[in-house]
């Protein structure tokens, strides 16, 4: 695998904070911003100590779990990366998420699961700016 090449693939999982993980030639490839199922065009952006970076050129398939958002910004935006996961998938892929990083220190905990509102739509209050990110 060469930096700048492009590579197509399905994300398997997302790990915490929005990395997804695709498999490609047997390569473990990292991709921010992505939900598991779909599946993109990206092209290696870096390769560092094992780890091999890629940013998005397109969105070659939606999950098959995905739905349709009312918001005209998801596609510039990114604030909202699971909004178009219905709320029973978000739950289930936050858990998942916050077991791995916590059974990578302890074992043998009682996981009591994860609190959400009632209040699905309208209630993010937090705001991420990243600079630097551009090729």
């Amino acid at each position: 695998m060469n930096k700048h090449e492009i590579i197509e693939g399905v994300i398997q999982h997302v790990q915490f904070p929005k990395k997804g993980v695709m498999e490609v030639d047997g390569e473990r490839i990292y991709i921010k911003n992505t939900l598991p199922g779909q599946k993109y065009r990206a092209k290696i952006s870096k390769i560092k100590n094992g780890t091999i970076e890629a940013k998005i050129i397109d969105l070659l398939e939606k999950a098959p779990y995905e739905i349709e958002t009312d918001c005209s910004h998801d596609l510039s935006c990114n604030g909202c990366t699971l909004r178009t996961m219905p709320h029973e998938e978000q739950m289930a892929l936050k858990v998942a998420q916050v077991r791995e990083l916590i059974d990578v220190h302890t074992t043998g905990y009682n996981f009591r699961g994860i609190y959400h509102g009632e209040k699905r739509n309208h209630y993010r209050n937090k705001m991420e700016y990243t600079f630097g990110d551009e090729d």
